[in-house]
Order: structure tokens, then C-alpha cells, then sequence
């Protein structure tokens, strides 16, 4: 017998699974940045997959107190949704575009049930006690565990993107983020180029996006995305079209 769909918590399709309960999005186990609005708009796609959920509907339960259009808050949440899934709309695999109408989900969904989550959750308290008293027998036998890998080294370096003569001090540097793996990190300079550095590199590399500003990555940390003219555009954060 097939579950309500109400007690469907943890949905999967393709690599991902999309745990309702507690409003993450994994690929292949691993936890995806994803904010509430596009995660809150997979969850309803989800919840009536197979059918065209209309742009009017999609807006009151997403934005329920706003008043005036919310279309370019969808058309942002959907944006962002299909950068998570790598999907896009035109060779849509899970969010397909019904033009006038709205959204429709249309991969094949398998529902985890409620007490699915990831592997870290799943241990009973019996294991994490056997788990407990192990690692004190250990302490008390003298026993050594020694690192699975050398720590990382730490680097130092200084932003100057810009030619010092050229920009004061204080706006060399712009927007700063950091990628989610940690191993980047991107700005907007005072000319208004978008810069990245690989902290494994000695010299930082100037993208070929002008007039930039606003700039974030992509949840796998090959994009960054920035605005530039009113227009959402992104780079390759390691140089390249």
C-alpha cells in the first residue's frame, strides 16, 4: 500500500534526495546550499510532481503576505533551484517549463520514508554506545590514533587586484566571497573586474567580467555568479569562456 503523501519526508530522484523534514538537499549524500525559497519551491514542485503548478499558485504559498507581483522573486528561486540540480530549462531532467502556465516536475520520484536520512543519522543509540565505550577503552590502553592525512598548511597572502598607484588603499578590494569548498576565493576590484585567487596559487587571476559586483558561487564551486548591467551573469572561478 502506498504511503499519504504527507508522511513522504524524504523524497529521491536521480542523485538527489530532498529531505522535507528538515529542508536539506543532498547529491549523492552530501549536503547542498540551498536557500529556503528555492528549496521550499522544489518542495512544492515535489509535492504535486507530474502536474503544472501555475506561477499564481507557486507565489501565494511562497510569498503569502506579499501583495505585489513576486514574479522576479520566482523566476530567481527557480533559477537557483536548477543551478543546485544542474538542470536547465531548455533539456530540463527535473524542472520542466510550461510556457504561460508554470512549473512541473518530471522525474521519477522514490519516496525514503520518514526515518531515511543521512548516514551520520542513522546509527542507533546501542552503536554510538559501543562507539563510546571503545574509544575509552582506548584512551586507557595508551593507544595512538594517528591523523589519516598531514593538516593542510596554512597560507597568507594579500589581495591587490589593482595597480596600487592607481586605486587607494581602502578599494582595492570589493565583495569578497568564498567558494564552498574553501579553495577559492573571489572579489570585485576598484576598476570593477571580478577577480579569484586558488589558495594553492601565488597570483590571483582577473576574469573576464567587467563591471561586476554582487559576485557568489555556484554549490560546486566551478561558477561565480555576479551582476553586471542588471543582467545575472557567471564566469569560470579558474579562468576560461
Amino acid at each position: 500500500m502506498t504511503q499519504p503523501a504527507q508522511a513522504e519526508t524524504v523524497l529521491r530522484f536521480g542523485v538527489f534526495e530532498a529531505d522535507l523534514s528538515a529542508g536539506e538537499l543532498r547529491r549523492n549524500g552530501h549536503r547542498l546550499r540551498l536557500q529556503e525559497k528555492p528549496f521550499q519551491l522544489l518542495a512544492i514542485l515535489l509535492e504535486q510532481r507530474g502536474r503544472v503548478v501555475g506561477k499564481e499558485e507557486l507565489q501565494t504559498r511562497l510569498w503569502p503576505d506579499v501583495s505585489v507581483d513576486a514574479d522576479g522573486g520566482l523566476n530567481e528561486a527557480v533559477y537557483k533551484l536548477r543551478l543546485a540540480l544542474d538542470d536547465s530549462a531548455q533539456a530540463p531532467r527535473y524542472i520542466e517549463t510550461v510556457p504561460k502556465r508554470g512549473y512541473r516536475f518530471i522525474a521519477a520520484v522514490d519516496s525514503a520514508g520518514p526515518n531515511y536520512g543521512p548516514p551520520s543519522r542513522r546509527f542507533s543509540w546501542i552503536k554510538m554506545s559501543l562507539y563510546a565505550v571503545g574509544f575509552v577503552l582506548a584512551l586507557l590502553l595508551g593507544y595512538s590514533f594517528k591523523p589519516e592525512a598531514e593538516p593542510r598548511r596554512l597560507r597568507s597572502f594579500h589581495l591587490r587586484p589593482d595597480d596600487p598607484v592607481q586605486a587607494p588603499r581602502e578599494l582595492r578590494v570589493q565583495q569578497a566571497a568564498i567558494s564552498p569548498d574553501g579553495s577559492l576565493i573571489a572579489w570585485v576590484g576598484a576598476s570593477g573586474y571580478l577577480w579569484t585567487h586558488d589558495f594553492e596559487r601565488d597570483q590571483p587571476r582577473r576574469l573576464d567580467a567587467p563591471n561586476a559586483g554582487s559576485p557568489f558561487w555556484s554549490p560546486d564551486s566551478e561558477y561565480v555568479l555576479f551582476q553586471s548591467k542588471g543582467k545575472l551573469l557567471k564566469a569560470r572561478a579558474r579562468g576560461g569562456a
